[in-house]
């Protein structure tokens, strides 16, 4: 498209593509650094959450997440994850007490085996009468 102005064809449509193209990669420009601003800012609390629970192992297990902000997808993340924390610290702490009470019961039997087995190996009868017994050598 030409105009006559001041006896001078201009003609438009070339500055008008330009400037639709510019303006179109500058919003574009400004679109994408807006979204990474606001995807950073939106994931933080999801990447605490992460590094906090990459630090833990079977000695931290009585931490938890910090469960702080709005009421949100992160938030009942965490709180289920310290539930999750909870019933695994109570399954190794009931695991600990079994294997503690188990030893404790499965010494004595052991002991009267392992004397028995110390009568025979030094040639005794532990059949015979209890006041009889011999000597251990």
């Amino acid at each position: 498209m030409c105009f006559l102005v001041d006896s001078h064809y201009v003609e438009y449509s070339g500055y008008v593509g330009l400037i639709s193209f510019l303006t179109v990669a500058i919003a574009t420009l400004i679109g994408a650094i807006g979204a990474y601003v606001l995807s950073v800012r939106s994931l933080s609390p999801v990447k605490k959450l992460s590094e906090t629970v990459r630090l833990m192992h079977i000695g931290t297990l009585d931490k938890r997440l910090p469960v702080e902000g709005p009421l949100d997808e992160v938030r009942v993340l965490a709180e289920s994850f310290n539930a999750l924390l909870t019933r695994q610290e109570r399954s190794f702490q009931q695991q600990s007490e079994f294997v503690a009470a188990t030893a404790h019961e499965l010494r004595t039997p052991l002991a009267t085996l392992r004397s028995l087995l110390d009568e025979q190996a030094a040639g005794c009868d532990s059949f015979t009468t209890r006041s009889h017994r011999c000597k251990i050598m």
